[in-house]
């Protein structure tokens, strides 16, 4: 299973509106980037695995919430879910 470090991510809607990621990327290999549905496709298959480091270098891991209506992606932390995946850079799909 690879590790993959996540540096950005694209969200659809605002922040203060319950914006919710749709897209996470990185910088391995000169620039990556998938959607949602991938990462937790390949999460699930046990193909990767997803994290990223917190404002204090902590490794947190990335991982499935089920939600209402979808899978997310959300940042797990200390046995927490944690809002830190919406502190990394943005990009555009």
């Amino acid at each position: 299973m690879a590790s993959i470090k996540v540096t950005c991510i694209s969200l659809k809607g605002e922040l203060v509106d319950h914006a919710r990621v749709v897209a996470i990327g990185g910088p391995n290999g000169g620039g990556w980037r998938m959607t949602v549905a991938q990462a937790v496709s390949t999460i699930e298959r046990g193909v990767n695995e997803f994290y990223l480091l917190d404002a204090n270098g902590r490794r947190l891991e990335i991982a499935i919430e089920q939600g209402p209506r979808r899978k997310h992606l959300r940042a797990r932390g200390g046995g927490k879910w944690l809002d830190d995946l919406l502190t990394l850079r943005r990009f555009e799909l």
